[in-house]
């Protein structure tokens, strides 16, 4: 199974914490919150991922990719997290490719259309974590295999959710959808 990450984001609601480094890098206990996102994915049974980066996110790329410069030091003083790493790299394939401007989600997502091909893939953000017993990509991949329709999984967003600005509302967040390329968004321009 193919699963998408859009990581392509300015990271501007974290500034100035993601003014030299991606939200996405951003530590969660004790792994960056990307690590988080493509554990669920290969939980969830993805095989293939494409995550899509943007200018100033080579950190994420690299996270994923060995480094002659650190392992050896990893080895000695963190191995356990570096073979915990190592284990999740070599879980999947890894590809990456830049969103050249930010223009949003939905076409970062379908800058992936020539890579996912015809076949269904999920969609996981990248720096959004979910916490389930079974993971909430597995489940909804889970739902699509027995419905046959494409899923989205939604958060509500309640007052603690909202900016300032924002008037009040019943609008929800969309988390993880499943796609199916046919249904895909295409972009006239």
């Amino acid at each position: 199974m193919k699963a998408v990450i859009p990581a392509a984001g300015l990271g501007s609601r974290f500034l100035p914490l993601t003014k030299e480094q991606p939200k996405e890098m951003l530590p969660v206990v004790d792994k960056p919150a990307i690590h988080w996102v493509v554990e669920e994915a290969i939980a969830s049974g993805a095989t293939d991922l494409l995550i899509i980066t943007g200018r100033e996110k080579r950190a994420v790329e690299d996270y994923f990719d060995g480094s002659i410069r650190w392992d050896h030091y990893l080895k000695a003083n963190h191995g356990n997290a570096l073979r915990q790493l190592e284990e999740l790299a070599s879980s999947a394939d890894f590809h990456f490719i830049r969103q050249r401007e930010p223009r949003g989600l939905g076409d970062a997502i379908l800058r992936a259309e020539k890579h996912v091909g015809d076949e269904p893939f999920l969609v996981l953000l990248g720096d959004t974590i979910h916490v389930a017993d079974v993971p909430v990509a597995k489940q909804l991949w889970d739902t699509f295999q027995r419905l046959g329709q494409p899923v989205i999984a939604v958060e509500g967003r309640g007052p603690a959710h909202r900016r300032p600005s924002d008037p009040p509302s019943r609008r929800a967040h969309l988390r993880i959808p499943l796609c199916r390329p046919a249904i895909r968004y295409r972009h006239e321009a």
